[in-house]
């Protein structure tokens, strides 16, 4: 069963990754924005390990992305069902198909 999520994203700012100190911040969740303007599917953590120079790279053309409130993630991701949404819309068809039966 396929499942798609929905995410509120925003370009990140220079307060995503380190504090009022420029003390880096560790594990933060982020998305990169490719060559062709699509934002990737695969999160990423801003930590230790992250490449700064290809970081820094797509920070300064904006192609960063965080969420809009991480303090809230659970809150800003919405799934949407799209075996029940195909359900019932095939619901709705065969209610229309009815419809035009007796109205003919």
């Amino acid at each position: 069963m396929e499942r798609h999520v929905l995410l509120q994203l925003r370009i990140a700012k220079n307060t995503d990754f380190s504090d009022d100190k420029g003390v880096r911040k560790q594990n933060i969740p982020y998305f990169c924005k490719n060559s062709i303007g699509v934002i990737e599917p695969k999160m990423y953590m801003f930590n230790s390990d992250t490449d700064i120079l290809s970081f820094k790279e797509l920070y300064a053309c904006n192609q960063i992305y965080v969420f809009t409130n991480s303090f809230e993630v659970v809150a800003t991701v919405n799934c949407i069902d799209w075996e029940l949404v195909e359900k019932e819309l095939k619901f709705e068809l065969q209610e229309l198909e009815k419809f035009k039966k007796v109205s003919a």
